[in-house]
Order: structure tokens, then C-alpha cells, then sequence
């Protein structure tokens, strides 16, 4: 499994502040948030955030 941290590249700050980790196993791809403090994470799949991404471009465009 192959991952590497996410970042805020529009930050003002030197080193950008991480937002999540991207974690690759073959097909599969998952986004990962640390819990702050805490020793949680939660998990969701690339897919299920690009469809629903995808889906809010379509809907602004309708209201636009």
C-alpha cells in the first residue's frame, strides 16, 4: 500500500498544512483524516468523493 500526505498548496504558511492522507492499494484508493488528538480515523473512498463532487459541479452549474 502506497501513501502520501495531502496539503493545502494555496496555505500562506512555509510548509503546507496537511489535510488528509491518500492511501493506494492496487485499484483501490481511499482518502484517510486523523482524528485530531485522538488515535481515530475515518476512511472514504476516492470514488465516493469524486462522484460527489462531480454531482455539487452539476447542481451549481443548474443554479447558475
Amino acid at each position: 500500500m502506497f501513501v502520501r500526505s495531502i496539503r493545502s498548496y494555496t496555505s500562506d504558511k512555509t510548509v503546507p498544512p496537511h489535510f488528509c492522507d491518500v492511501a493506494i492499494d492496487g485499484s483501490n484508493v481511499f482518502l484517510i483524516r486523523r482524528d485530531p488528538g485522538s488515535d481515530h480515523c475515518r476512511v472514504i473512498a476516492w470514488e465516493d468523493v469524486k462522484d460527489q463532487v462531480e454531482r455539487a459541479i452539476r447542481q451549481s452549474r443548474a443554479f447558475s
